[in-house]
């Protein structure tokens, strides 16, 4: 299925067109001249700043949609829990969203400085995928200054739908391999990873963040208008595009690696994006026409909460401590989380039953003591990185620079011997 060449440092960069047999017995042509993407650059004698923005890892994209969702978790643990009064709601929410858009503005920052170094991550099929993020933090930024300036508000919600439909293009086009006219079955679930969820189903995040705005709710006939359905339907046909591969990568593929291990989590997010989404859309026939549909995505998303924390409570136990080593990568537990959240928030808003609102009460604060607990080892990591010598050469490049055989993988990346970045072993972790 795949050829490989081997490019000298003087190839790098310049136009290289190899020949690709497909499943069918055709062949494809892929191409270098993109970069997909073999850079290098030497930071010896870079500015100090560079060097150090050199070592922010793309996994604090995550904590940062997950820290600006909890100005979404906020105002809805206000309407539905009644744990303090709207005032505070708004202060919190307008806190967090803030937050997450002050550490988006940080990696620009790396954007800037170090695009070369972005640019590995960003033609990357695998860690393409969490780029859409960006335009997730900016919808729920959107949410959460609503109440001070319903203009700015409104600007970033439709900044941020924009930003993630152009970056879940490029990762669509960064993917345009993967799929069963180029690789097999086996292939496709064995290069999946809970990572690639994100760019499918985000869009969710849009209808759950967007009724706060009045972006996506016709007032007049008091129904979601063409936005808001599209954003939830766009994010069904995302998981059922995505979530066969994954469970079937979970279940019968390569175990993930111990430092990839949290990404799990984001298999939370689809089910109970779905049911936040569809409780925004149709609040008050949650217990009529479409409460089957509720009832159905809520026993769904608890099966994916309990399966887990079990996966990751198993790995834990298997290892020297009983306890899994922090990587980055947990940052991917914490937007997760936050959608279990809002969508148990909303259930109980919908059915007003009791056992219902402390299981939404649990939630939220395992959110908060989620999210405390991965900001402080973040920050404690990021600082230890922070203080030790630059990389002089993007990090997994140096090797690289010195002629390692590329294998040109259908799947649209060139990666050398058994494809490092299979279970996020890049920036993400």
């Amino acid at each position: 299925m795949s050829n490989a060449v081997s490019p000298s440092q003087e190839e790098l960069g310049e136009h290289i067109e190899q020949p690709l047999e497909t499943k069918g017995g055709g062949r494809i042509t892929y191409s270098f001249s993109d970069k997909d993407k073999i850079i290098h650059k030497d930071y010896t004698d870079a500015p100090w700043l560079t060097r150090k923005v050199l070592h922010l890892p793309e996994a604090m994209l995550g904590l940062a949609v997950g820290i600006a969702s909890m100005s979404t978790l906020y105002n809805n643990s206000y309407k539905h829990l009644d744990l303090y009064d709207d005032d505070t709601a708004e202060i919190v929410a307008l806190t967090f969203a803030s937050i997450g858009i002050v550490m988006i503005a940080v990696y620009g920052i790396k954007v800037i400085l170090c695009w070369d170094k972005v640019a590995n991550c960003f033609y990357c099929p695998t860690d393409s995928a969490v780029f859409p993020l960006i335009g997730m933090a900016f919808m729920t930024f959107g949410a959460g200054c609503q109440p001070y300036s319903p203009t700015l508000a409104q600007g970033m919600w439709y900044f941020g739908l924009l930003s993630y439909a152009a970056l879940l293009g490029n990762f669509l086009y960064r993917n345009r391999y993967c799929n069963p006219y180029y690789m097999s079955w086996n292939d496709i679930r064995d290069t999946t990873v809970p990572l690639l969820m994100i760019p499918f189903v985000g869009i969710e995040l849009g209808t759950v963040s967007s009724v706060t705005i009045d972006v996506t709710w016709d007032q007049q006939e008091n129904k979601p208008d063409f936005v808001g359905e599209f954003c939830f339907f766009a994010g069904v046909v995302g998981a059922i595009i995505i979530m066969p591969p994954t469970m079937a990568r979970l279940f019968f593929g390569a175990p993930l690696s111990d430092a990839s291990m949290p990404t799990i989590f984001i298999m939370m997010a689809p089910k109970y994006l779905m049911l936040a989404a569809w409780l925004t859309n149709y609040p008050t026939n949650a217990t009529g026409p479409h409460e089957m549909v509720a009832h159905a995505l809520f026993v769904c998303g608890g099966w994916s909460y309990c399966y887990t924390h079990y996966k990751v409570a198993q790995r834990a136990l298997s290892l020297p401590g009983y306890y899994l080593p922090f990587a980055f990568s947990f940052a991917s537990f914490t937007f997760p989380i936050d959608a279990v959240a809002i969508a148990l928030m909303k259930y109980y808003g919908a059915t007003g039953w009791d056992w219902s609102k402390k299981l939404a009460t649990f939630v939220f604060g395992e959110a908060n003591l989620v999210l405390a607990l991965v900001v402080c080892r973040f920050l404690l990591e990021l600082y230890r990185n922070l203080t030790t010598q630059a990389p002089t050469i993007c990090e997994g490049d140096q090797e690289d620079a010195k002629g390692k055989t590329y294998e040109i993988q259908p799947g649209g990346s060139a990666h050398g011997g058994s494809n490092p970045k299979l279970d996020l072993q890049h920036d993400l972790i």
